[in-house]
């Protein structure tokens, strides 16, 4: 298939309207009970928690958010967003329906947190296939949780991943820092919700090991403790009768603790489980809910998008597209295309660090700073020297600080983390240098574009002289200084005004003056 550029050129008018799609707002979709099977929750295990609360009342609210993606920032937005929809409404549920293999710490905490201090609104979840690493936290932070048969639940080791995507490797010191405060948020949802501690400690950390003890009292009646292999020790050699405790193991030291649906009930990390396949009515009737009302949400289009625009590939884009256009814009008579193109990208990437929480005002001012630096670099002073390059360097800087969620690199993977962005931002930088140098020899040629490109050449043969030639011409001259020069201002030669640069000292209005050096379009005079 072929392409033709004037399509080609398109493309940064087409990111433009993407930029304003994400300013679509969210959409609701209400619906009754739909599921068409019925069934009653099965527990063929005793639970160790206490059944969900007393039935709530006929036409109770509920509202549905499905998880079933990777734990992204994307969806931190999109649950946040959600709780607040029901929290507004007065919903009396928020069932989240959870099928995940995780994703990253960070979105994870805020989820949680935000779970967790929804009030007045009881908080389900409903694990039916899977809420491995990350999951397990946010399933944690709900009042309820529900199993379906086959789901399980757990091993929420620590991962390092790079902004590239690929798996890093980190000292033991940093790793033993971030399990410890891994294990310190899962204890503390633990106890904050009701549940056991150590159970939740030991998906984060293999090296806990934990026992189930059973202890048969004096009255035939069992109670089920969960202990680490220490306290179980301890416990059964200060036993009257040891033969009455019995101990299995939930997990050694050397693995995560991963729950089945039995497990999870057996242990107390879950309230029940469902049959598989019973679905939603299921378990609408293990909650006691009858003929509710359900507000299933959706991610929106804006919150769909999210994931595209925070990728390096789209960043580097868009920076290809910001530097390049800002140039053009620079280059080029007017305000137009260029300039509208590479303005919105250059906006739309400090807006993805904010939304990253990765930008402050401090990085849009060095960006802006680098922006102007070039201007002056342009516009002001001849040629392209140490302005220009600072400006370069302040916009790299500002950009590249904006998208990483530190400023000094303290550890080997943030490190990482800032190569890998400097790589991006050096490529769309790069690539922005390709598309001026391509557009500078296809504009011309282009129909419909030619127009905002030089398309003739003063030649010396027809009689056109360089302004650098006609000022050098000037060495030597002499002539009157018609402003004071502290070292810059004017003086008049012959019956032309020139801009020039006094040498070594200020001379004042009215004194005499001889050019002793022109350099592009510096003129350096002294004294005469």
């Amino acid at each position: 298939m072929r392409v033709e550029f004037r399509h080609i050129f398109l493309l940064p008018v087409m990111a433009l309207i993407g930029i304003i799609a994400l300013t679509e707002t969210g959409r609701l979709l209400a619906e009754s009970p739909a599921a068409d099977n019925s069934g009653t929750p099965s527990t063929d295990v005793t639970p160790s928690r206490e059944p969900p609360a007393s039935p709530a009342r006929a036409g109770a609210k509920i509202y549905w958010l499905p998880i079933r993606e990777e734990i992204t920032p994307r969806l931190t937005l999109f649950v946040k967003r959600t709780l607040e929809k029901a929290k507004e409404a007065g919903a009396d549920y928020v069932i989240l329906d959870i099928n995940t293999p995780g994703g990253l710490g960070s979105a994870m905490e805020d989820i949680g947190k935000d779970i967790a201090s929804l009030e007045k609104v009881t908080t389900v979840a409903f694990v039916n296939t899977d809420a491995a690493s990350a999951g397990a936290y946010i399933s944690l932070s709900c009042d309820i949780i529900v199993m379906a048969e086959g789901a399980q639940v757990g091993s929420s080791a620590l991962i390092f991943v790079s902004p590239g995507g690929g798996i890093m490797e980190v000292s033991e010191e940093i790793r033993e820092k971030m399990v410890s405060h891994a294990r310190a948020l899962f204890r503390a949802m633990a106890k904050r919700k009701g549940r056991n501690p150590d159970l939740a400690e030991a998906m984060v950390d293999q090296r806990i090991w934990l026992k189930w003890v059973t202890i048969e009292k004096e009255d035939n009646t069992v109670e089920h403790r969960i202990m680490t292999k220490d306290e179980a020790d301890e416990f059964v050699s200060e036993s009257s009768d040891p033969r009455k405790i019995v101990c299995e193991d939930i997990v050694t030291d050397k693995q995560l603790v991963n729950l089945d649906y039995k497990q999870a009930v057996k242990y107390g990390f879950a309230d029940g489980w469902i049959k598989q396949g019973e679905g939603r009515e299921a378990l609408l009737n293990y909650l006691g809910l009858k003929e509710p009302q359900i507000f299933e949400y959706e991610p929106t289009i804006s919150e769909n998008l999210y994931n595209i625009i925070t990728s390096p590939f789209v960043t580097t884009l868009l920076l290809l597209l910001a530097v390049g256009g800002i140039y053009m814009e620079f280059t080029t008579p007017g305000f137009g295309v260029p300039g509208i193109v590479g303005c919105g990208a250059l906006l739309l990437i400090l807006t993805i660090g904010f939304v990253l929480d990765t930008a402050n005002v401090w990085t849009v001012m060095l960006v802006f700073a680098g922006i102007i630096l070039l201007a002056v670099e342009l516009f002001v002073i001849p040629g392209f020297g140490v302005t220009g390059v600072l400006g370069v360097a302040l916009m790299v800087a500002g950009i590249t600080l904006s998208l990483v969620p530190f400023v000094i690199p303290d550890t080997s993977w943030e490190m990482g983390y800032l190569l890998v962005t400097l790589r991006n931002v050096g490529l769309g930088i790069a690539g922005s240098v390709v598309l001026v140098l391509v557009l500078i020899r296809v504009l011309p040629r282009t129909p419909g574009l030619s127009r905002i490109a030089l398309q003739t050449a003063e030649r010396v043969e027809q009689g056109y002289v360089s302004s650098s030639a006609e000022l050098r011409s000037l060495t030597g001259s002499r002539g009157v200084a018609i402003t004071n020069l502290r070292p810059a201002g004017k003086a008049e030669f012959g019956e032309g005004q020139f801009q020039v640069v006094a040498e070594g000292e200020f001379i004042e209005k009215g004194e005499n003056v001889e050019v002793i050096d022109v350099t592009g379009n510096r003129i350096v005079v002294r004294k005469a």
